[in-house]
């Protein structure tokens, strides 16, 4: 567990956790979970000063320009809207309330798409104009619903989508959006002495410190954990590819529309998007 999300959200020390990956969907996630007070702690001033300064302490490369830039890179921004926009290309015509739920300040709701924007988000962003913060979606129904970069961030991603499911009218649709990523699995710790070489890490703070930084690099430069490195949860507990994607909404009740993955100009590691466009079956 990563250190910074033990001490400012969970109040204790790192722990150990594991890697898992379902056999049937291939679905990646750690077994670590937050509780909905820790996640509370975590997210309602998500990215403000106490944020920065707790993860800004755990990993000094965490700079202030870094923790100021998520979500606010224009090229991003933009790159993402334009997927969206495609995507929904000659099917958006009879949408007119349009809710981004989880979504920061709305600024990834494609330009023109609905008169009524809304946006359900449990931190104190302000959002962008043209959009506006509700604080409950209770007794509410929208055209078109969206859940980007969250259901990577849920501790139980199942009860996320039901719950999304009371949103809906007889048309509309739903957009989920993850980054597309996948820790390797190459060069993961196992076996008694990975064991034993963990468990002296997370006792010795400075050296914790540097190895996270290694693996870091690791995993940002070259999509692996070398020797030596650790894995780490942090704020991402689960990992999707096409088939868990699938697997989770239609388990749940949706029909999938289109599923793939796309491009965007992100400028932090991970530039692919994996996207599914759906309906209530």
């Amino acid at each position: 567990m990563a250190p910074f999300i033990a001490h400012y959200a969970c109040g204790v020390e790192p722990q150990a956790c594991c890697l898992c990956e379902c056999r049937s969907c291939t679905f990646r996630f750690f077994d670590s979970r937050l509780t909905d007070s820790e996640i509370g702690t975590l997210y309602a001033g998500y990215r403000g000063p106490a944020y920065f300064e707790s993860r800004h302490r755990h990993e000094f490369w965490y700079s202030a320009n870094v923790n100021a830039g998520i979500g606010n890179d224009g090229a991003e921004v933009t790159s993402r809207k334009q997927n969206l926009a495609k995507l929904l290309s000659g099917r958006s015509g009879s949408i007119t309330s349009v809710l981004d739920y989880g979504g920061d300040r709305g600024q990834f709701i494609p330009d023109h798409l609905g008169t009524e924007r809304y946006v359900f988000e449990i931190s104190d962003a302000t959002p962008v104009p043209g959009v506006k913060r509700i604080e409950s979606v209770e007794r509410r129904q929208f055209d078109f619903v969206m859940l980007a970069h969250v259901l990577e961030h849920c501790s139980e991603p199942l009860k996320v989508v039901d719950e999304l499911k009371q949103l809906a009218n007889d048309q509309t649709m739903y957009y989920f959006e993850v980054p597309y990523e996948r820790p390797s699995l190459r060069f993961a710790p196992q076996g008694r002495l990975q064991r034993l070489y963990r468990d002296a890490l997370l006792r010795a703070g400075p050296l914790l410190t540097a190895v996270d930084f290694y693996s870091t690099v690791c995993r940002v430069k070259f999509n692996c954990n070398l020797p030596l490195g650790l894995l780490k949860c942090s704020e991402h507990l689960n990992f999707f590819n096409e088939k868990s994607l699938r697997a989770l909404l239609e388990r749940r009740g949706y029909e999938l529309m289109e599923c793939g993955t796309a491009h965007t100009e992100s400028q932090g590691p991970v530039n692919r998007i994996l996207y599914g466009l759906a309906r209530i079956a």
